[in-house]
């Protein structure tokens, strides 16, 4: 069974039940850290900053223009009118994110702002203190918080690493399911995140690293749909880690430590607390450098998006169980066949992602060339030559 926690005005957990997630994701509404009495034997021990949290109602001028950015960067008449959930973990950019938004929404707005945290429990009492931060923070602004809970520990984790411990991947997307299925249950049009400049510029090298094509080096999208009829929005992605912080001190905004943000297990951290720093020993403009490229690259990668719409539009016609491409006047650039077969993966929602790079540079060559004769390919797929100037590829009978 899967729950969510409500976080009612009386600082009670509310347990709701909520089946819209996935099944196999361990969430329980039970044992609920006791936030009214922090310090008290056995409850979670929240840190100094939890005890001398305050709102301060002067704002200063960092943050002002922090907000006047804000402001700029939300490309959508939109905002305000709307529900919007934002995602705060209690670190510094979330804390930074919410604070900017309560600041900037519309007095009688007829959309609400509300509070998601999602408690992994992997830090133990760590853990349990940032969901009572959080509650705190949302309690001294008057909004709504829903917290999501896993108590099942990381062997009840899908996606569990040998060493014992979840994947980035695994509690990604145990985060994300859970942002959509209370967005949706709250009828929230926008889930807003913190990413910063900052997360852009480690996402880069990431996917550079872990080897990707060109959409991977555009970096963060600043929106992208996330379920049916809910939009992902980051609109801290022109701003930097720093100055969020340098604001959030001015205000006297406490937030919370992670950490296991030390911890290089994790590839994130790899990259942020050790690559990261020698890198710019030897390239001191290299985050200014990435951050010029990465709007570029995303430019150029919609151009070509454009270019395999078209593709698809003029050679590719949907048959029973896949699709027949035709092979006559084929573009020189095979960068736009390769984004037009991997619009087909996602429109018939075939495994994309088990698709190695030479199976995509197979499957061209019997576009390009004609050859080999067929291929079988993952998730039960097989492409093979027709006899009109074209490939066909559909899933095999039976599956």
């Amino acid at each position: 069974m899967v729950s969510n926690i409500e976080f009612s005005r009386d600082k009670r957990y509310k347990p709701i039940e909520d089946k819209i997630l996935n099944e196999s994701v361990p969430l329980s509404g039970l044992s609920s850290p006791e936030c009214t009495k922090p310090g008290l034997p056995g409850k979670a021990q929240p840190s100094k900053a939890f005890h001398s949290l305050r709102i301060s109602p002067m704002l200063s001028d960092s943050f002002s223009e922090l907000a006047r950015r804000l402001i700029l960067n939300w490309n959508n008449h939109a905002f305000g009118t709307v529900s919007m959930l934002a995602a705060v973990s209690g670190g510094a950019d979330s804390v930074a994110l919410l604070r900017l938004l309560h600041h900037i929404w519309p007095a009688n707005s007829p959309g609400r702002l509300l509070i998601a945290h999602f408690n992994h429990g992997l830090r133990g009492a760590a853990s349990d203190g940032d969901e009572c931060f959080v509650a705190e923070l949302a309690d001294q602004l008057g909004l709504e918080l829903v917290v999501g809970r896993s108590v099942a520990g990381p062997a009840g984790i899908p996606g569990t690493e040998s060493a014992g411990l979840p994947s980035e991947e695994s509690l990604r997307n145990i985060r994300y399911n859970f942002l959509d299925s209370t967005a949706h249950r709250l009828g929230a049009r926008y889930v807003v995140t913190a990413h910063t400049a900052d997360d852009n510029i480690e996402t880069f090298l990431h996917h550079l690293f872990r080897g990707t094509g060109p959409a991977g080096l555009a970096g963060i999208p600043a929106f992208r749909p996330l379920g049916v009829d809910v939009v992902l929005a980051r609109p801290l992605l022109a701003m930097r880690r720093a100055d969020l912080r340098v604001a959030m001190q001015e205000l006297q905004q406490a937030w919370r430590t992670d950490a296991s943000n030390q911890d290089s297990h994790w590839q994130r951290n790899w990259l942020r607390n050790e690559l990261w720093p020698t890198i710019l020993e030897r390239y001191p403009d290299a985050d200014q450098a990435i951050s010029r490229l990465i709007p570029l690259q995303g430019e150029w990668v919609e151009h070509q998006r454009e270019l395999s719409r078209d593709f698809v539009d003029r050679a590719c016609d949907a048959i029973q169980g896949g699709w027949e491409i035709q092979c006559r006047n084929l573009p020189s650039a095979r960068g736009i066949v390769q984004g037009a077969l991997v619009h087909l993966w996602n429109q018939s929602r075939w495994p994309r992602r088990d698709m190695s790079a030479r199976e995509w540079t197979l499957l061209l060559e019997m576009i390009y060339q004609g050859s080999p004769d067929y291929l079988n390919l993952p998730g039960h797929l097989r492409a093979s030559i027709s006899g009109k100037q074209s490939v066909v590829v559909e899933r095999l009978s039976g599956d």
